[in-house]
């Protein structure tokens, strides 16, 4: 996993998230071996439940980042960014 990808508050969440895809789809193969389509099809959709939280936590992440440039051409600009609101 890529830690970057992820706030730092984050990276646990997606490491536990990557974890469990990792295993998924072992799990995945086996029922593909054993002709369990079923159960294949159940254990996809747990992937891409893992892979929907992952983007989750991703998107936070840019979010982050872009308040951080942000503040930082404020800032650059002379912006004192303690008299900056939100709505």
């Amino acid at each position: 996993m890529k830690k970057d990808n992820f706030r730092t508050q984050d990276q646990f969440s997606a490491q536990h998230e990557h974890d469990c895809i990792e295993d998924l789809i072992v799990e995945l193969k086996v029922h593909m071996v054993l002709g369990d389509y079923l159960a294949a099809e159940r254990t996809l959709k747990d992937v891409s439940r893992s892979l929907h939280e992952l983007r989750k936590l991703e998107d936070y992440k840019k979010k982050q980042d872009k308040l951080y440039e942000v503040a930082k051409t404020m800032s650059a600009r002379g912006i004192k960014l303690d008299l900056v609101s939100v709505r």
